[in-house]
């Protein structure tokens, strides 16, 4: 009987773990879908006289990341602005784009072979 009711916990916990790990995806997935949204429409669709002088501000404004209402985040998202308009930026993103891909795609090979030796299928 104590068995019995310890296997269920058990399962019962697990499920949630899973369902967890579902939304965890379902999340992760949403944020990507906005990321390449913005990326589309930034990187694309805006015009230069607008990228150029939001990327410096943005620049500008993670260099001072230390302030309070500023943050280093801006850094980062500054220079992929610009990347749009500068040939030597456009390749060092183009790299790390390429370099993120492949690391991702190689993390989730070793997830399934993970999950397929986990599950013996």
């Amino acid at each position: 009987m104590l068995r019995k009711s310890m296997a269920e916990r058990f399962e019962r916990s697990r499920a949630k773990l899973n369902e967890g790990r579902a939304k965890i995806e379902q999340g992760r997935a949403k944020l990507n879908d906005g990321i390449e949204r913005f990326r589309r429409k930034a990187l694309i669709e805006w015009p230069p006289h607008y990228r150029i002088p939001a990327g410096v501000g943005l620049v500008i404004g993670g260099l001072l990341g230390w302030l309070p209402i500023l943050g280093f985040w801006m850094l980062p998202l500054g220079l992929v602005l610009l990347s749009a308009d500068f040939a030597p930026l456009r390749r060092r993103r183009r790299l790390i784009v390429v370099w993120y891909g492949r690391r991702r795609q190689r993390k989730e090979l070793e997830k399934e072979k993970r999950d397929t030796a986990r599950t013996g299928r």
